[in-house]
């Protein structure tokens, strides 16, 4: 278990709350705000492209992948689920949770599938449909 390489973000921007990958990269969610996900690329570990979210969409709760996308969960009441491109980490759409669907905690991705868990009273999941549609004005 001896350590190979690292990576550290820059002095403020911490703390780190999720990381995946995806095949390719790594990503690293911010619990900060607004909220930040930087894509890493393994082979050296440096930064590669940044996400920031807009004012009003903090702390990133969870990442998930699936395969084309990366999905960032937020702490937020209704939660929201960010669609970023990992070819120049821009957003694609914003899935806004009903009121009660609060905080998005955990990701599950099945294939088709993607299932939210909200840290809310009482718990609930949801299963959202992956598409490629933009469903920030639905």
């Amino acid at each position: 278990m001896s350590t190979a390489d690292s990576w550290t973000p820059p002095a403020g921007e911490t703390p780190l709350r999720s990381l995946i990958f995806d095949g390719s990269y790594l990503y690293v969610g911010y619990w900060m705000s607004p909220a930040k996900v930087i894509q890493i690329d393994p082979s050296d570990m440096s930064t590669v492209a940044t996400w920031e979210g807009e004012a009003g969409e903090n702390k990133c709760n969870e990442l998930a992948s699936d395969g084309t996308h990366v999905y960032a969960g937020l702490n937020l009441s209704p939660t929201k689920v960010i669609k970023i491109t990992p070819a120049d980490m821009s957003t694609i759409s914003i899935w806004t949770g009903a009121t009660g669907d609060d905080n998005a905690d955990g990701f599950a991705f099945d294939g088709f599938y993607l299932f939210i868990a909200c840290y809310t009273s009482p718990a609930r999941i949801i299963r959202k449909i992956i598409r490629d549609t933009n469903e920030t004005e639905s």
